[in-house]
């Protein structure tokens, strides 16, 4: 690819908003960024919490999905947890604390195997994302383990080598794929 990446660059892809719903009623705001190639997998963003900012439109999640459908042949599939707003818009709901933010992860799940139809769907995310992923039950389709900070939540340490991964994986991605922040 010849064209400099810059902050605000968007490449090509397919966007679509979604509204998926948890098994408990909340309506949750999704938006999927497919490549126009076939794909080779997604990406299920969970965003950081909520409290502090986080939501589906975080600079590095929005920059990923504005270019990692072209660069990767990725689909991204980014949500807003109950209760949180960002551009996309709010889902309803209201802030559990990863109790009950687990049933939307599960619902994204179940949504991005339904309509995107991956062959390979990993789960990532950090901080508040961590424990709300890793308490998903599995879905008896291959899903990739959660990755986060190597802090996992409220400072406790992860019990896997998802940590170290996550930052390799994010730092991957920005350096390679020019999602600079």
């Amino acid at each position: 690819m010849t064209e400099s990446l810059r902050p605000s660059t968007v490449l090509p892809s397919s966007r679509k908003p979604y509204k998926v719903h948890t098994i408990d009623g909340i309506e949750l705001v999704v938006e999927v960024a497919e490549p126009l190639n076939p794909s080779r997998g997604a990406l299920l963003m969970c965003h950081p919490n909520p409290t502090g900012g986080g939501m589906m439109d975080s600079h590095v999640y929005k920059k990923a999905a504005n270019r990692l459908p072209a660069l990767a042949d990725l689909t991204i599939v980014r949500f807003n947890t109950r209760g949180t707003s960002s551009e996309q818009g709010t889902s309803t709901g209201e802030y559990g604390a990863t109790k009950s933010e687990k049933f939307d992860v599960e619902a994204a799940i179940e949504f991005a195997f339904n309509e995107c139809e991956p062959d390979n769907l990993w789960v990532m995310g950090w901080s508040f994302a961590w424990p709300a992923g890793r308490d998903s039950p599995p879905t008896g389709r291959p899903v990739g383990h959660p990755v986060s900070r190597p802090t996992g939540w409220l400072g406790h340490p992860v019990s896997r080598p998802a940590g170290w991964l996550a930052g390799w994986l994010v730092g991957w991605l920005v350096g390679w794929f020019g999602l600079h922040v």
